[in-house]
């Protein structure tokens, strides 16, 4: 199944807290390395990202660029997988059938709002 960017982001946001606690990044990770070469992050945002201080700060960094630019969220996936970080990615997955759901209630709300107020 495709999933919508939309979705994409709401599997970001309410994963949010779960990702940056757990994401390896820095320490021997090529991860940023590894979303650099899928184009996910550019050479820039690589080196915010390795100047944030912290483990949870950069993390905390590169799930802002994430949830600006959802679309990424397959690339993420895949090189988490790459980045032995498969626990991570198979949670993030697992959690897109739900995020779906959530997308498509938001929008059956949205549609009963109009049909409500005529629009």
């Amino acid at each position: 199944m495709t999933y919508s960017p939309e979705t994409y982001k709401v599997v970001l946001e309410r994963k949010l807290v779960d990702i940056t606690e757990k994401l390896g990044i820095g320490d021997g990770s090529l991860l940023l390395n590894r979303l650099l070469a899928r184009g996910v992050i550019t050479q820039l945002e690589k080196e915010e990202i390795e100047s944030g201080g912290a483990r949870f700060r950069k993390a905390s960094k590169l799930m802002d660029i994430l949830i600006r630019n959802s679309h990424h969220l397959p690339q993420f996936v895949l090189a988490l997988f790459d980045d032995n970080q498969k626990f991570l990615a198979e949670n993030i997955t697992e959690y897109l059938p739900d995020a779906q759901r959530i997308v498509n209630d938001r929008k059956k709300q949205r549609e009963a709002i109009k049909q409500q107020f005529g629009q």
